[in-house]
């Protein structure tokens, strides 16, 4: 069994991770940073987005 579990605040990742351990399952998160080009002038900037969560629960073998 495999679930995926998106998030984007800290206190959803604490519930996806508290869920994990009530329900025994291994939980495996990564974090996702993205930036959106602007231009100021001649120039670009890199402006950044809210991170991203991915979580990925399996079942203990």
């Amino acid at each position: 069994m495999k679930v995926c579990a998106t998030a984007i605040t800290l206190e959803t990742i604490s519930e996806i991770m508290e869920c994990a351990r009530s329900m025994d399952l291994n939980d495996d998160t990564i974090c996702i940073n993205t930036s959106r080009s602007r231009q100021i002038g001649g120039y670009h900037l890199m402006t950044a987005n809210n991170p991203i969560y991915i979580s990925m629960l399996t079942r203990r073998t």
